[in-house]
């Protein structure tokens, strides 16, 4: 897990960046209003300071090599220098709070933040610094402001009733473990952890929660099919070529085929070995809204919008943008 002693910055419902505490505190004081010890070191991210030793020590020995080499260890020298810091940097802004945005515009701090704000927004408190919420005190846009940050909040986002000290502990650990759990870092648009089914099967092993899934879902697996034969068959056709060329003009070419054949032979192993694979969550995902069909259950979507222009499933509450979904047949 990241470093989260730094405070967070989630967007409230008023599309303003708030500066909210560390998760350390948040779940620190809902410890001790629930009588338990406070949120144990391991959270703070041990790891993240065993990834710092690492760096440092092949920073050295890096140095150590380009003392003894040329000009291409230089080179080298430089790209993995590059990407160190960067990591580095990663950690460190994470640790701040920022999202710390370079490469990518939507990196997984801001999602487990932004989760743990909607956790703590359905148990009557604060998502940016955990104070309690006074549900009676809905402005006019819907929305219940903070007393102590002045993040809004709306009044749709908290349940019925609020919940206890233990139960807000046990959700929010359990939403960071989903994060840190889920393979491919996969959420819905309310930035909950959720598995994108594949082009075979949902990720849980159940079956789609509907006919009209089941349906969607034997679309892209056809699509998939044609799509990898075409590609993984123009690969082992031209590896395949490539090594009878080889092995052929080996002695005309002066060994130059052996280096011809050995690339076909390599173009034919990565042809076999992509041939399974599964289509990016983020094709899928757009594939199974494409059709108003959830992503994670394969269960059909409604039309009814939420206060934030989502469409929450019926079966499994994962909510998606309506902007994303097609149009109803």
């Amino acid at each position: 897990m990241p470093l989260t002693l730094g405070p967070r910055s989630v967007r409230d419902d008023r599309g303003k960046m708030v500066t909210g505490r560390s998760i350390n505190e948040l779940l620190g004081d809902v410890r001790v209003e629930a009588g338990k010890r406070r949120f144990s070191w391991r959270m703070i991210g041990g790891a993240s300071f065993a990834m710092v030793a690492i760096y440092l020590n092949a920073v050295r020995g890096i140095v150590h090599t380009v003392q003894r080499g040329g000009p291409m260890l230089w080179v080298l020298a430089i790209v993995v220098l590059f990407a160190l810091v960067y990591a580095v940097w990663r950690m460190v802004q994470s640790a701040r709070g920022n999202q710390a945005v370079l490469f990518s515009a939507n990196n997984m701090t801001h999602v487990r933040d932004q989760a743990v704000a909607n956790v703590l927004t359905a148990s009557h408190r604060c998502g940016a610094c955990g104070y309690g919420l006074r549900a009676e005190s809905i402005e006019r846009d819907g929305c219940v402001v903070c007393t102590e940050c002045g993040a809004a909040w709306n009044h749709e986002r908290l349940k019925p009733t609020a919940a206890s000290p233990e139960a807000v502990t046990t959700e929010l650990e359990a939403t960071l473990k989903a994060n840190e759990r889920s393979p491919h870092r996969q959420h819905d648009d309310r930035f909950m952890p959720c598995g994108i089914a594949t082009h075979k099967k949902r990720l849980d092993g159940e079956p789609p929660a509907s006919p009209r899934g089941a349906e969607v879902l034997a679309v892209l697996r056809r699509r998939v099919f044609r799509r990898r034969l075409i590609t993984c068959g123009f690969g082992a056709g031209t590896g395949a070529a490539l090594l009878v060329v080889g092995f052929v003009f080996d002695r005309p070419l002066n060994h130059l085929g052996l280096i011809i054949a050995i690339a076909g032979a390599v173009l034919v192993v990565i042809a076999f070995c992509i041939f399974g694979f599964s289509e990016d969550p983020k094709k899928r995902k757009a594939h199974y809204l494409s059709h108003r069909v959830c992503p994670r259950c394969l269960d059909e979507l409604g039309a009814d919008e939420a206060f934030d222009h989502c469409v929450v499933c019926p079966t499994c509450g994962a909510a998606w943008l309506a902007s994303s979904l097609g149009t109803r047949v």
